[in-house]
């Protein structure tokens, strides 16, 4: 990989911890302050043990494990994956976020 690509690559896993990670951690937080509950059986049983801080914790450990999976698959198959994988994460993560956004707004 060239130093342009890891550069790419790079940003790209960046721009999935700023969406999957900062933009859910922050919109939830501010819809939790704003009366929101969270639905997700497992969002709600994270934050209910870690609170918050548990939450960016949990969905920090999420990203890595996927970023390992990514890898791990990069590595054992002869298919070219690293854009996909983190516009995937990052995909999620700003329909999330969005998600968050509207209800906060329905707030």
């Amino acid at each position: 990989m060239g130093k342009l690509e890891q550069r790419h690559h790079t940003e790209l896993w960046l721009f999935a911890f700023l969406t999957f990670v900062v933009g859910d951690s922050v919109t939830t937080a501010l819809g939790l302050s704003g009366g929101a509950v969270e639905h997700n059986p497992l969002g709600a049983a994270v934050l209910e043990h870690g609170g918050r801080a548990g939450m960016v914790v949990f969905k920090s450990a999420v990203l890595l494990a996927l970023y390992g999976f990514y890898y791990a698959f990069d590595r054992a198959t002869p298919y070219d994956v690293d854009d996909v994988a983190a516009l995937l994460v990052a995909g999620l993560g700003r329909v999330v976020t969005g998600w968050n956004a509207y209800v906060i707004v329905l707030l």
